[in-house]
């Protein structure tokens, strides 16, 4: 059980890990880049939904509370901006590449991504430890139902993003 103090908490103070970023991984860029919302490095499984009473508290750094969202489907990323905040990414597992898992961006996390483990499970067959995946932003439409359609408006990253066959920008 989580404690109210802990409510103080977002899912992105739960992630600390060892060694530095990856080669190839998602790095820090100059404002306007989004060059953590592309990466290649371990990322974590974290259990959202026994934070749950917390995150029903609190905000998320996206200014959205536990409630307000489908926990299975979000994300914290790295370095995330406010103007990145409800933006789509595709989670593919190298080593299965034909499966991705689309989650929301909605909260700043330690390196790389931080996962709900129902997501990681379906990614790795596990539900914790760290594991390599690639993410980059996905069309909007994947995130239906991550957040009721009246939230979307209030996040920026939402509609952001461009997508075609040669990619999103």
């Amino acid at each position: 059980m989580i404690s109210r103090a802990a409510a103080a908490v977002t899912l992105a103070a739960l992630t600390l890990l060892p060694g530095g970023l990856a080669a190839g991984s998602a790095h820090a860029g100059s404002a306007g880049e989004h060059t953590n919302l592309m990466g290649d490095q371990p990322v974590s499984a974290h259990d959202f939904h026994a934070m749950r009473p917390a995150l029903d508290d609190v905000l998320v750094f996206c200014g959205l509370h536990g409630y307000e969202m489908d926990l299975s489907r979000v994300t914290a990323v790295e370095g995330l901006a406010q103007d990145e905040c409800g933006t789509i990414l595709k989670v593919t597992n190298p080593l299965k590449p034909s499966a991705p898992q689309y989650v929301m961006a909605v909260d700043q996390g330690g390196h790389g991504l931080d996962l709900n483990t129902v997501t990681f499970q379906e990614l790795f067959g596990t539900q914790g430890g760290l594991e390599r995946a690639t993410w980059e932003p996905a069309d909007p439409s994947y995130g239906k139902g991550i957040v009721p359609t009246e939230l979307e408006e209030k996040l920026p990253g939402f509609r952001k993003w461009t997508c075609d066959t040669s990619g999103c920008r």
